[in-house]
């Protein structure tokens, strides 16, 4: 009879641990926490009376039943609470509480009984008819414990579920009141039974409550309906439209809501979300796409991660919402936006080409009309003249003002950055406006305040023109009084200062309602007065459009009648922190630069850039100063050289195929032991925000924006260069003169040649080497170009227009310059239509360019197309012009590219057959754009063909 007591004993914790294992397997609610808290405390009083049973000492037994109480002082306790939490009742803190603290005293009554008799009188061990067992005589601690841990308890449990099944209205709940009544009522009758001494040596209570809760807890944990919250939890997820799915740390799914069902048809728990067919699993790595087609709909997925209290991951919650008419409403707002993008493109297209147009014809009606001013003899004709100019540039300003617009609607308005000296920039706009307001009568106030950093670093040409824009308005439409121009600030950080301009003036004011209205292009408010005065209403759109690009803010306050404040706040880097009080500075001081001429032999300096045209730029530039100079026209050429020669100064262009500039300088800096402090100068035709920054940043230590004029290299070198290595001429940096006979001579259309040569100092027959540069490496890169676009590589056609924009600019063919800048930008902006659109009409520009340089090239004079004059030719035999070939190819082969380029030019001296020198002639297009290889292979075809 006793191992069958044990085994019952046994099954009992057995049933409990089941009971705990389903708990556990689901997530910890209140309810849940209670539940299994009173679980294990009926499990561990089980356990400890099984001990007690098999204890054969007094001391063993003892202790299991110090055990026992430890467990049983809490149990009915925490069932009461639990049954008033499922019941729905208010929760009683203070008495639960109370109640506990008293559990507490019985269990340390019994565990110091030895100490004392208030809990048990007397306690014995003997031998009884199915086991040793303890004989024990209460004492008032015993009753203690009967009214705190199971009277009170017990009564709370039974008056809590009579009062709820009788109020109950629902019969399936009503059964399940009257089902947990019967068991709790089976426990408490065995624990009367057992105080009163019906089971002499056993207690049957922890059997009978193991197997009754146990039966209990699993069918309230299967019914779920004692936790609220978690039933309305999932109702609100079934009725969702969106998927959702949880999943544990391992993948594993727990839990999903009918519309996961739907999406996914095989999901079930306990099983891996990896075994959803044609799940897309993707979607749970970190820096993955959350959007993916399923079964012909568009979904989206929000991952949240369930964290501990640790803050370590134990799961996911997956949200999958159907996306499908979202991304139909999307795509069809995108092809709406698309066709009016594509409208207004075309509209501002047509806008900047004719402005572009018109602005060329039209400057040269006010130059013309200039001259006919200044060699009129008749008082007539001098009055058309001027009544002509003055048409002109008012034309020429709405012109320029329709071109601004249109740039700003494109989003090709560019913001170019230098630095400024403030005290010079006021001058400058006051000196623009202050006739217009004298020519009126009016009074100009200008008020600078002297707190402000004498220089500055932001796009000086825009704010002068947003200020002009404001004065020229304030004078406009004042007809007596004043105009008064403020400039004041603050600094916002340490590098940045913010500018306050305001320009009030006393004239004919704005209307309240029309304020609003004032920045609409096109629009002029209160059109009975403002059609006396011109203009085409663009100046204040145009304004704000340019404060906006800027990041700033312009304010508008007026009173009709009495005139208008315009106030603008700009941002600007700060980089002479002296106030203009401090380092005042005039035009005469700053337009003092050193012009001496100075040779430095030896100086070594590596030009870099990928175009050649740039390239000789440079190096004719550079060449009158002594330098040793060598080319590279690739990044990784210029490492290699790098690599073997230690350089003085590095010039080196930015944009490049394959490897850029500055990924070439970093390599350099790091790999080149040579060059690792060599002085690095960055070359580059995009002056953006930032770009001064980014390049020091990146190993340089100055950059030098193209194209630049010749004066501006002579800074830099006069810059870098230490005084020590300089030699210093009698003579000054200063421009070549080129007589308007010799301009005649190489004409072109479409191309600046003047200013061209002016520009980068150069003299004629350098000017046509250029050109002539050019066109042997167009010829080549309009098909190039072309096969780009055939391949859609966006990113090296982008790289070659940057090359070509710098390269026609160079020249003088300016309008090409602006063409290959468009398709840069549209490169950079993932603009491709705009890029298809209009290739065509850039190759156009190219080829005619080309053919205007050809024309050039074709005369006579200049001799670069044609055969030298067969009059002057030397004879040779063929025996000969062989063997020079064959040096030449020698020459070429041990990498003497310049003796061998000499000795070709010697050979095209001489009557040559026509095959021979139309060769010949290729060699030396190749050696001129440094293709050593092509040359190399054209002479070894003419040896081996003989």
């Amino acid at each position: 009879m006793f191992y069958f007591l044990i085994a019952l004993h046994i099954i009992g914790i057995f049933m409990v641990l089941s009971s705990l294992v389903v708990m556990f397997r689901g997530e910890s609610t209140y309810g849940q926490k209670l539940l299994i808290y009173f679980m294990i405390a009926e499990l561990a009083h089980n356990a400890a009376y099984t001990l007690e049973l098999m204890a054969k000492t007094k001391e063993a037994a003892f202790l299991a039943l110090k055990i026992e109480y430890l467990c049983a002082s809490m149990f009915a306790i925490l069932y009461m609470m639990f049954i008033r939490y499922y019941c729905g009742l208010k929760e009683m803190k203070v008495f639960e509480r109370t109640l506990l603290i008293g559990a507490l005293i019985t269990v340390i009554l019994v565990w110091t009984s030895p100490m004392h008799d208030f809990y048990y009188k007397s306690i014995g061990f003997e031998k009884g008819k199915y086991a040793y067992h303890l004989v024990l005589e209460y004492g008032p601690g015993f009753w203690f414990y009967a009214l705190v841990s199971v009277a009170i308890p017990w009564t709370v449990v039974s008056w809590s579920l009579i009062t709820s099944y009788i109020k109950e209205q629902d019969k399936k709940r009503k059964k399940n009141y009257f089902f947990i009544i019967i068991g709790t009522i089976l426990e408490f009758i065995v624990f009367i039974i057992y105080v009163l001494g019906f089971f002499k040596g056993y207690d049957p209570t922890p059997i009978t409550m193991s197997y009754i809760l146990s039966i209990m807890v699993i069918f309230i944990w299967n019914r779920k309906d004692y936790d609220l919250t978690r039933a309305a939890a999932y109702n609100v997820l079934n009725t969702l439209n969106d998927g959702v799915i949880t999943l544990d740390q391992k993948l594993n799914i727990l839990s999903f809501n009918v519309a996961a069902k739907e999406i996914f048809s095989d999901i079930d728990t306990n099983h891996s979300i990896g075994e959803i067919e044609e799940f897309p699993m993707s979607i749970l790595f970190e820096d993955s796409n959350k959007d993916f087609i399923f079964k012909d709909k568009h979904y989206e997925c929000h991952i949240n991660k369930l964290k501990d209290v640790d803050g370590d991951v134990r799961g996911y919650t997956i949200l999958f919402s159907d996306m499908t008419s979202t991304y139909e409403q999307v795509k069809n707002l995108n092809l709406m936006r698309e066709k009016a993008e594509i409208a207004n493109r075309a509209k501002t297209s047509f806008l900047a080409n004719m402005s572009h147009e018109i602005r060329t014809p039209m400057n040269a009606v006010v130059g013309l009309s200039e001259l006919i001013i200044e060699e009129s003899r008749g008082r007539k004709m001098y009055d058309f003249a001027c009544d002509i100019k003055s048409a002109a540039l008012n034309l020429l300003s709405i012109i320029n003002d329709i071109l601004d617009i249109s740039k700003v609607e494109a989003g090709k308005m560019e913001l170019v950055y230098n630095e400024y000296y403030m005290q010079i920039f006021i001058q400058d706009v006051v000196s623009l406006v202050k006739v217009g307001a004298s020519q009126k009568g009016l009074l100009m106030k200008v008020d600078l305040s002297e707190d402000i950093p004498s220089q500055l670093y932001g796009d000086e040409g825009r704010i002068r023109q947003i200020l002009v824009n404001l004065l020229n308005n304030a004078i406009k439409f004042t007809k007596k009084g004043d105009v008064n121009f403020s400039i004041s600030g603050n600094y916002v950080d340490e590098e940045t200062y913010e500018l306050k301009f305001v320009v009030e003036d006393t004239g004919i004011g704005i209307k309240k309602e029309d304020l609003d209205n004032i920045y609409e292009a096109f629009r002029q408010v209160d059109m009975n007065i403002n059609r006396k005065n011109q203009g085409t209403g663009l100046g204040l759109a145009i304004t704000k459009s340019l404060v906006q690009l800027m990041d700033g803010e312009i304010h508008a306050e007026s009173e009709y009648g009495k005139g208008t404040k315009f106030t603008v706040i700009i941002k600007q880097k700060v980089v002479n922190k002296a106030t203009i009080k401090e380092a005042p500075i005039t035009r005469e001081a700053l337009q003092k630069t050193d012009k001496r001429m100075f040779i430095c032999d030896d100086y070594n300096v590596l030009v870099v850039d990928d175009n050649i045209i740039n390239r000789r730029i440079v190096v004719k530039m550079l060449e009158e100063y002594g330098f040793n100079l060598d080319e590279a026209d690739s990044g990784s050429a210029a490492i290699e050289l790098s690599s073997e020669k230690q350089y003085d100064m590095i010039l080196m262009d930015h944009m490049m195929p394959e490897m850029d500039g500055v990924e070439a300088t970093r390599i350099i800096r790091r790999d080149c032991e040579l060059n690792k402090n060599t002085i690095i100068v960055a070359l580059t035709a995009n002056a953006i925000e930032g770009a001064k920054e980014m390049y020091l940043t990146n190993g340089f230590q100055d950059f030098l924006a193209k194209p630049f004029e010749r004066i501006q290299l002579h800074d830099l070198m006069n810059h870098w260069i230490t005084d020590e290595r300089k030699k210093y001429s009698n003579r000054e940096v200063e421009a070549n003169k080129v007589s308007e006979d010799e301009l005649a001579g190489v004409f072109m259309d479409g191309i600046n040649i003047r200013e061209a040569i002016l520009r980068r100092n150069v003299d004629l027959n350098s000017y046509l080497e250029l050109i002539n540069l050019f066109y042997i490496d167009g010829t080549n890169k309009v098909s190039q170009l072309e096969d780009l676009l055939e391949e859609c590589d966006y990113k090296n056609y982008g790289i070659e227009a940057h090359a070509l924009k710098s390269a026609a600019a160079n020249i003088g063919a300016d309008k090409l310059s602006e063409q290959a800048k468009s398709h840069e930008m549209a490169v950079k902006d993932s603009q491709f239509d705009y890029v298809t659109e209009y290739h065509n009409e850039l190759i156009v520009s190219y080829k005619k360019t080309l053919g205007e340089i050809e024309k050039v090239l074709k005369k006579k004079k200049y001799g670069q197309f044609n055969d030298e004059d067969t009059k002057q030719l030397k004879h040779a035999e063929k025996n000969f012009i062989m063997e020079k070939i064959s040096q030449c190819l020698k020459l070429l082969e041990n990498f003497k590219s310049k003796e061998a380029a000499k000795e070709v030019d010697e050979l095209l001296k001489y009557d040559l057959q026509e095959e021979t020198r139309e060769k010949l002639n290729k060699v030396r297009t190749y050696m001129s754009l440094y293709d050593d290889d092509s040359a190399e292979d054209t002479l070894r075809e003419l040896v081996n063909n003989e």
